[in-house]
């Protein structure tokens, strides 16, 4: 995408999370813990995939409802 479509360079940062919840793990993510000093970070995006295949979108999405409401991991 840099070079074919002139974007600006894309960082790709992964976590490793075994034994932590899906929504510590979310929520690690929008920390950006694992991002270089030059991401803005008002402008990222984070994917979330299970590497098993399962579908995990209705649970992501009662996570970011949480978020939105206060709910923070402990």
């Amino acid at each position: 995408m840099e070079v074919v479509e002139n974007h600006e360079p894309i960082s790709v940062m992964t976590t490793w999370h075994n034994d932590e919840t899906l929504a510590d793990t979310f929520w690690d993510c929008f920390f950006a813990t694992c991002l270089p000093e030059t991401a803005d970070l008002d402008n990222i995006s984070i994917i979330c995939t299970d590497l098993k295949g399962n579908d995990r979108s209705n649970e992501l999405k009662k996570i970011l409802e949480r978020f939105e409401n206060g709910w923070i991991p402990e």
